[in-house]
């Protein structure tokens, strides 16, 4: 896995979302494990394998409008509305003629190219059921859309979440229709509550606070500049705690496992038919 030219593709990815968001006046902040690595690194954390962003719901909206007209020829930017077996309830850019994935799932229905996660940054209830329901259902809808990709890999489910299975056997259709409901109902402009937080692959939780993300500054990351917040600071320590000190030696790998596929020239089929050509 070369984890190195993997990053290259995310990068280039970056400044392309940045160039769009920027041309537009869309706000966005690198986020996660990108905020860390601007802070602590000046670029990736060096075992770091995706590239993660924030949007205020609005912006985001716009930008799931934007970025296809501008970048079409480069990427396909796809939702859980538009992706088969799609597994994110937020957007996800793929980077065309890529492959990305473990080899033992390259002949899954699934998409195994490139991608960079954009995540909503939504309101949380000020009312504290009103919350508990939101987090609720936010978090059923994020079950029930990665329910194909869990029955595809064979994902497994341990303790109370394998009640999660439970969900593979309701048609796409009606789990998708599910999560526009929560989508139109339970995902709050930020600009009407106290506190926000965003929708990724994590439970929703309200973690931040308006002044926390009211103000941008920019930061470093592999020589370029990219939008993030003043306060970072905080952000950062609530979403990491002591986020300076570096984990244990075998905390620091990637997200995926070693025998992974990478190739920034390829999509997974002509990968698969070469590899499948040398067996023979």
């Amino acid at each position: 896995m070369d984890l190195q030219q993997l990053q290259e593709i995310q990068f280039e990815t970056l400044k392309d979302i940045a160039s769009v968001c920027d041309k537009h006046g869309i706000r966005y902040s690198i986020y996660c494990g990108t905020l860390l690595g601007a802070v602590r690194h000046k670029g990736f954390i060096p075992w770091d394998d995706d590239v993660d962003l924030a949007m205020p719901l609005s912006d985001y909206y716009r930008f799931l409008e934007v970025f296809p007209r501008e970048m079409h020829d480069k990427y396909d930017g796809l939702t859980y509305r538009t992706e088969k077996n799609g597994r994110c309830l937020w957007y996800r850019i793929y980077r065309k003629n890529t492959t990305y994935c473990p080899v033992n799932q390259l002949e899954l229905e699934i998409d195994h190219r490139i991608y960079t996660d954009v995540y909503p940054m939504i309101g949380a209830s000020d009312t504290q059921w009103k919350y508990r329901i939101q987090q609720f259902f936010t978090h059923l809808a994020r079950v029930m859309i990665r329910a194909d990709y869990i029955r595809l890999t064979k994902e497994k489910y341990t303790g109370i979440k394998r009640i999660n299975y439970l969900t593979h056997v309701l048609p796409r259709s009606f789990r998708e229709w599910f999560c526009r409901a929560v989508e139109k109902y339970a995902w709050i402009d930020p600009a009407k509550t106290r506190r926000m937080g965003t929708i990724d692959g994590v439970l929703f939780e309200g973690k931040f606070t308006h002044a926390q993300w009211a103000k941008m500054t920019k930061g470093e990351f592999n020589g370029e500049w990219f939008n993030m917040p003043e306060d970072y600071d905080t952000v950062l320590h609530i979403m990491y705690g002591d986020y300076m000190q570096l984990p244990p030696p075998q905390m620091r790998v990637p997200h995926l496992p070693e025998n992974t596929v990478i190739c920034v020239d390829q999509d997974s089929k002509a990968v698969l038919d070469e590899m499948r050509r040398k067996k023979q």
